[in-house]
């Protein structure tokens, strides 16, 4: 039996067990499985996204009931990838390595720097999004663009309800750090899929103790040859 499972004889009262110290937590849940989905066949011949079921996870807060929902979508085999590439880091030659990391729709980026100077990057709404230095990286909480990429176990974002524009805190110790660029992403449809291409050109804003400049860069189409028949 797996670990944390059910035995089949068990009682209804819960016997609970502390499984991580922190409230964070993730699991692979049942009904979230799709093998038995009925997908009609005009579904698969249309070639397009389509809802396809849904799923719910009761929950309770506090004597509050309520539900986690979402639902199924039935995606078609994909004919191409989109890939972000750094095409120019600005002032930062010679301070840093910037890369993109590759993720399908949600691509990101990896930047270690060695600069002296505190170097801060810019969200999507020019707000001060992550800010690297000798003590580490830290992310601002106030910020909406880490509102969207925040990992799980990171500190959350915090609505800004104080016009309070910064409160910055640690997510690494060390001088490098990876995050989900969402000013990198393309999700839009391509013009013609069986040709590659730059599909988007992106610029992300930092500053350099007093200094201004730009990461720039661009996402690429390139298609995928479908698999030959067996």
């Amino acid at each position: 039996m797996a670990p944390g499972a059910i035995p089949a004889d068990a009682s209804g009262d819960p016997r609970w067990t502390v499984v991580e110290a922190t409230p964070n937590w993730g699991w692979f849940d049942l009904r979230l499985r799709t093998d038995a989905i009925d997908l009609p066949h005009e579904v698969v011949e249309s070639g397009e996204r389509a809802f396809v079921g849904q799923w719910s996870v009761p929950v309770r807060l506090g004597d509050t009931e309520s539900v986690i929902s979402g639902r199924f979508e039935y995606v078609p085999t994909a004919v191409g990838i989109v890939q972000a590439q750094v095409v120019d880091v600005g002032a930062l030659k010679g301070q840093a390595l910037v890369r993109a990391m590759p993720g399908s729709a949600r691509p990101g980026l990896f930047l270690s720097y060695r600069g002296d100077s505190p170097l801060t990057l810019m969200g999507e709404q020019g707000e001060p999004f992550l800010r690297f230095s000798p003590q580490g990286v830290e992310a601002n909480r106030h910020s909406p663009t880490w509102g969207m990429v925040a990992p799980a176990g990171a500190p959350s974002f915090v609505a800004n309800k104080a016009d309070a524009e910064v409160r910055w805190a640690q997510v690494s110790g060390g001088s490098s750090y990876g995050w989900i660029e969402p000013r990198a992403a393309y999700a839009d449809t391509v013009e013609d899929p069986t040709r590659s291409g730059v599909v988007k050109r992106w610029k992300i804003p930092i500053s350099i103790g007093d200094k201004r400049s730009l990461i720039e860069g661009v996402t690429e189409w390139f298609p995928v040859e479908p698999l030959a028949s067996m």
